[in-house]
């Protein structure tokens, strides 16, 4: 409590004019009045006597710094020891009230209004809830599951109250968390319609986010495949029309059908050493004074019942063994080779089995050796599409409005049969986003909406 209710103050050529206004009398350079608190300017050094609210004390502060510490809502005056009960009671008025905006305010974090505009911030800026490899947004997120936990809310409440799923941008799951049969799908066919085969459990777990302990709720990889209709042996039908074991086998083969290398499919390299021994090589070449073995490694593991996965790493071994011990000729394919572009997988293919054929190797394009499900689509199919995402009726769209919209796969299969996106324009007589750029061409173009 202000115990002082007025101060002397000495006039000078400074202060005179001010005191007048306020209409204070006997105002002259050199006498001394006195003036009321509230008349005093806010630099003012002079002394007051208050009581403190909180305990029996009382204590001498400078206007200056008593006005410092005022509030227009809350009045009570504190000593040096009681000023931690001034400042909680201030704290906990401004939260019940809301009138904390700056987010390195004290109790900025107590009011579930900034929790909720900070969540929101976070998600639109990241994507999603959880720990970022970004520093200062892991500060801020570190921040706001603090600030739920103090505040002992539910991220999940909270984030659907801002219009989203949890389940959908939540980077690290919740403990128990099932992934829906549904959405374990839809990553699927979203990775066979861009690169043309079903994931591995490779794939699955470091592509996809799709762990084992995700689909066994659902059956086994085997049923899931057959649920989609991806065991049909149709889709591993080569371009001779021989059915494969798997993908990596399917691209193998139509590579060396575009290169025209003949072949032999399913041979038994070591018949002729041991009758008892049934393995059988993926392709052979034979040639005039060599017989040649491929095996292509890696083809899709397949679960025998719920849980035991077939064994495929100690038959590897054993045919390793077998193609030593008889000194029969090998070439390895290995599964690493089909995780690249196919224009890589081209190369790789070139460089192992040149090395060994004697043969005239030709450039073959990616549409005759991928297993790329869009293959089947004709060019005017695949404009069709491809113009859903176009701003204007004569123009194509951007690459980035393609990945924007997760169909840039529409334009690597243009890339595939063109040698440019331009080249493709022009057979439809069309121009590209970036003709489209030009102020003066985008005036003549007609909006699609």
């Amino acid at each position: 409590m202000l115990m002082t209710k007025t101060v002397k103050v000495n006039i000078t050529p400074r202060n005179k004019k001010i005191y007048l206004e306020k209409e204070y009398i006997n105002v002259t350079v050199g006498s001394s009045i006195d003036v009321g608190i509230d008349d005093l300017p806010k630099s003012s050094g002079k002394e007051l006597f208050v009581k403190c609210d909180y305990c029996p004390n009382s204590y001498f502060i400078r206007y200056c710094d008593y006005i410092r510490t005022k509030y227009d809502f809350f009045k009570k005056d504190a000593c040096k020891n009681c000023w931690h009960k001034k400042r909680m009671e201030i704290t906990n008025y401004k939260i019940e009230n809301k009138l904390i905006v700056d987010s390195s305010a004290r109790g900025y974090w107590s009011i579930i209004e900034n929790i909720e505009k900070e969540l929101k911030e976070y998600i639109k800026f990241n994507g999603f809830t959880g720990k970022s490899d970004d520093k200062e947004q892991n500060k801020n997120w570190d921040m706001i599951s603090w600030a739920i936990k103090n505040l002992n809310l539910d991220l999940s409440q909270l984030v659907n109250k801002l219009g989203y799923e949890i389940n959908d941008i939540q980077k690290r799951k919740p403990n128990g968390y099932i992934m829906p049969l549904e959405e374990i799908k839809s990553k699927i066919e979203k990775f066979i319609t861009e690169y043309g085969f079903f994931p591995d459990q490779r794939i699955l777990s470091k592509e996809l986010k799709i762990h084992t302990s995700d689909y066994q709720k659902h059956g086994t990889l085997n049923e899931i495949r057959d649920s989609m209709g991806y065991n049909n042996k149709v889709h591993l039908v080569d371009n001779k029309g021989f059915i494969n074991k798997s993908n990596f086998e399917l691209i193998t083969a139509n590579y060396l059908i575009a290169q025209n290398i003949p072949y032999k499919r399913e041979q038994y390299p070591f018949k002729k050493y041991d009758s008892n021994l049934n393995y059988r090589s993926d392709f052979t070449f034979y040639l005039p004074n060599n017989e040649i073995h491929v095996e292509v490694w890696g083809g899709m593991k397949t679960f025998n019942g719920q849980r035991k996965l077939y064994d495929y790493d100690s038959v590897m071994k054993e045919k390793m063994s077998l193609y030593n011990k008889y000194n029969i000729k090998l070439i390895s394919v290995n599964p690493d080779i089909f995780y690249n572009s196919m224009g890589m997988i081209k190369k790789k293919l070139y460089s192992i089995f040149s090395s060994y054929l004697e043969l005239p190797f030709i450039e073959v394009k990616d549409r005759l050796v991928s297993t790329f499900t869009l293959h089947d689509m004709s060019d005017e199919e695949l404009l069709k599409e491809i113009m859903k995402f176009s701003k204007y009726k004569e123009a194509l769209p951007s690459f980035g409005v393609m990945r924007e919209n997760e169909h840039e796969f529409l334009y690597k299969e243009v890339m595939k049969r063109y040698d440019s996106i331009k080249d493709f324009a022009e057979k439809f007589k069309l121009i590209t986003a970036y003709e489209a750029r030009s102020k003066k061409v985008a005036q003549t173009l007609t909006p699609t909406n």
